[in-house]
């Protein structure tokens, strides 16, 4: 992190540009500008609102923002990653450990389609319902006569 801030703080101060203006600039605090500078992160309130600031001041300052961005993102990975990469593949290759999951490494569960067949299948049902009550009341009906494979009304 004290990479990117140096990064930062030299391609400000080579451009001979005050914290004040920047921070004007940016419409942004002196003291926040002074905090990425610094390196300091705890002074936002997450690393989302952390990175987004430094992105607006690597442009602001004429920096590769992509490259800012990537380094900053190794570091969060390598500061907030518990789990060793050659421990999961260890884990992985062994049938019998634990599974040993993190942020990074979960895989997407496969999603149950029981739902749909369930609503299909209601349909269905629905479907002969109707069918057998139209039929039993044609059935009923005294002013139908079938005839022929047809039912035809009669007075």
């Amino acid at each position: 992190m004290k990479d990117i801030a140096e990064q930062l703080k030299t391609a400000r101060l080579a451009i001979a540009i005050e914290l004040e203006e920047a921070a004007s600039d940016l419409d942004t605090d002196v003291a926040n500008l002074k905090a990425i500078e610094a390196g300091k992160k705890d002074t936002f309130k997450d690393l989302l609102e952390y990175k987004e600031a430094i992105r607006s001041y690597a442009k602001y300052l004429s920096l590769d923002v992509d490259k800012i961005i990537d380094e900053f993102n190794e570091f969060m990975f390598d500061m907030t990653s518990k789990i060793p990469v050659e421990a999961i593949k260890q884990a992985a290759a062994e049938k019998k450990a634990p599974r040993i999951r993190s942020p990074y490494t979960m895989m997407k569960t496969k999603q149950t389609k029981l739902l749909p067949i369930l609503v299909y299948l209601g349909i269905f049902i629905l479907f002969i319902i109707i069918i057998y009550l139209v039929i039993t009341s044609l059935n009923t009906d005294p002013n139908l006569t079938y005839i022929g494979g047809l039912y035809e009304f009669t007075n």
